[in-house]
């Protein structure tokens, strides 16, 4: 399953995908494979998109 969020300017595409992985899934912990944790992160003023996995293990480190 993959989600698609609007990020606002100055929030980066990973910190917006955590911020709805926390507050509308309320999980704090890492995702793992089977998670339901691809965003497609829109900038919303350029357009431009990223697409982030939290389940990725080089975001470990943001998530306490």
């Amino acid at each position: 399953m993959r989600w698609e969020i609007d990020s606002d300017e100055g929030v980066s595409p990973v910190q917006a995908a955590l911020d709805v992985w926390r507050e509308k899934f309320l999980r704090y912990e890492q995702p793992d494979d089977g998670d339901a944790c691809v965003f497609t992160v829109i900038e919303r003023f350029t357009g431009r998109s990223v697409e982030i996995d939290l389940s990725d293990k080089r975001h470990a480190r943001l998530i306490p």
